[in-house]
């Protein structure tokens, strides 16, 4: 669907719920004099004629925005496209009241701020006395659109300026940095970078097993670039197979809490046995500014945790995703938030866990062979890639039961292009 298709589609789905008594042949003539005069602010904001034809376009815009509301397009940060406002606060409500993701509380969003506000002094985390809204985005890239719903904060009341070094705009005048937090913001950070550490230990142990046995545990990667890598490394081997992938339908807000917690925990202390069998000591995770690693306690005088303050860490972040909107407070009871700077990595560690499990079930059973064939597969997130030959033997696992096939002879789910070779 191009941009011009989507928005035609959602003008006329704003005349005809907003006029539903007009003829058909008027109900078009008011759609194409939208889509027109929408076509036109476009036209003159890409110009960049002059000042006074660019507020002409912002006026234009702002009165737009009294029946429309603009969003972002998923996928692609350059774009941005628009829905007609009841509709979206109609989906909203839907996702916040109907779905199982969340539930409202009775508890007040001042008595949720004071427990968060308790937690983050308690830990020496600066405190934030904001909670996040939710908004979703559109999904255009999926042959049926939908919405990604996201829990963000905005900038009003939540500016950080750095005036020892601004930025400038095009004509010299000093730009704000803004930094949006809210209240869990303190903790997702700092989870996120412990949940790294525990990320790059396994990734380190897989490839010390790896280069033994041939069999693969840890399927993880962090940009296009790895699987780049990996299909040049091994093209003589991979020509003649045939890519696929995978595309979680849902994977953020579907997981159970409960699972997130004890499966994210179990490659926690993993990776913390890991590092002690590897030190020939005990170890804690400890912080030195912004980077984290693995030391023996008495090494330094850095923030340190062991794995039970880890897991307060991941329980605190899990179990206190809450949102704001309408003035009614909303609690995520299933899954974790997108748009939690440590939901990429808890997500990651979860799904390590099954994949983990699965590896070692087939080891256990005898069948290191079929094991094996599983270690050209890759995942970024809730991104799957692997080749024809062990393909459908994932797509029958539970762990991939609502995964969507992207594609074959391409990974789409990394927005890359890896074809077949010939031969």
């Amino acid at each position: 669907m191009t941009m011009y298709d989507s928005i035609r589609h959602d003008v006329e789905e704003f005349v005809n719920s907003n006029f539903p008594k007009s003829s058909e042949d008027e109900k078009t003539r008011f759609t194409t004099t939208l889509v027109e005069e929408f076509d036109a602010v476009l036209g003159t904001l890409n110009a960049h004629t002059d000042e006074p034809q660019l507020r002409d376009a912002i006026r234009t815009l702002k009165k737009l925005q009294e029946h429309l509301v603009f969003l972002p397009v998923d996928k692609t940060s350059h774009d941005f496209g628009f829905i007609c406002k009841e509709k979206y606060k109609e989906l909203l409500r839907s996702e916040l009241q109907e779905s199982s993701t969340y539930q409202e509380v009775g508890e007040s969003i001042e008595d949720v701020l004071k427990r968060h506000h308790d937690f983050n002094k308690s830990h020496q985390f600066t405190h934030t006395n904001i909670l996040p809204y939710l908004y979703g985005i559109p999904k255009l890239h999926k042959p049926e659109p939908r919405m990604r719903y996201i829990a963000g904060v905005s900038e009003k009341g939540n500016i950080e300026k750095k005036n020892e070094q601004k930025d400038r705009d095009e004509k010299g005048r000093d730009k704000k940095r803004v930094k949006t937090r809210a209240s869990t913001t303190p903790a997702h950070q700092e989870a996120s970078g412990l949940l790294k550490l525990v990320l790059a230990t396994l990734r380190s142990k897989d490839e010390a097993t790896f280069s033994q046995t041939g069999i693969r545990r840890f399927f993880v990667v962090e940009s296009v670039d790895d699987v780049a890598v990996h299909v040049k490394t091994n093209y003589a081997r991979l020509r003649k197979k045939t890519p696929r992938t995978f595309d979680f339908k849902e994977m953020y807000t579907k997981i159970p809490q409960n699972q997130i917690v004890d499966y994210v925990m179990s490659a926690v202390a993993e990776a913390f046995e890991y590092m002690t069998s590897e030190k020939g000591a005990n170890v804690e995770a400890q912080r030195a500014k912004h980077r984290f690693e693995f030391g023996k306690p008495d090494e330094s005088n850095t923030t340190s945790y062991s794995v039970a303050e880890i897991r307060e860490l991941v329980e605190f972040i899990v179990g206190n995703t809450f949102v704001t909107n309408g003035g009614k407070c909303y609690q995520q009871v299933t899954g974790i938030p997108m748009g939690g700077n440590a939901s990429p990595d808890l997500a990651n560690l979860y799904c390590y866990w099954c994949e983990k499990q699965y590896i070692d079930g087939l080891v256990a059973k005898g069948l290191q062979e079929e094991a094996r064939n599983h270690a050209d597969s890759v995942r970024f997130i809730d991104d799957w890639h692997g080749v024809r030959r062990n393909i459908e033997r994932c797509r029958r696992r539970s762990l991939f039961g609502d995964a969507d096939p992207d594609g074959e002879g391409y990974q789409n789910g990394l927005h890359s292009d890896v074809r077949p070779g010939q031969g």
